[in-house]
């Protein structure tokens, strides 16, 4: 995110209703005709089973591959 953008962006973050970080910055970004460019494979342990840090429960998300992991 280019530094100019951040306060729009943070403005634009308040406002919208959607509970995760990343879909409201990606959504911002949408609203902006900004390029939106995700780590692959994911850096972050998407794998089912493990306790969500968002909500507290066990997640049911699941990346497509990790940097851990042969591809």
């Amino acid at each position: 995110m280019p530094v100019k953008l951040i306060p729009a962006m943070l403005a634009f973050y308040d406002k919208d209703t959607v509970p995760f970080d990343d879909h409201r910055i990606g959504r911002f970004c949408l609203a902006n005709h900004l390029d939106i460019y995700n780590p692959f494979p994911s850096l972050v342990d998407h794998r089912q089973g493990h306790m969500s840090v968002f909500t507290g429960q066990i997640s049911q998300a699941q990346a497509a591959e990790y940097i851990d992991r042969d591809l």
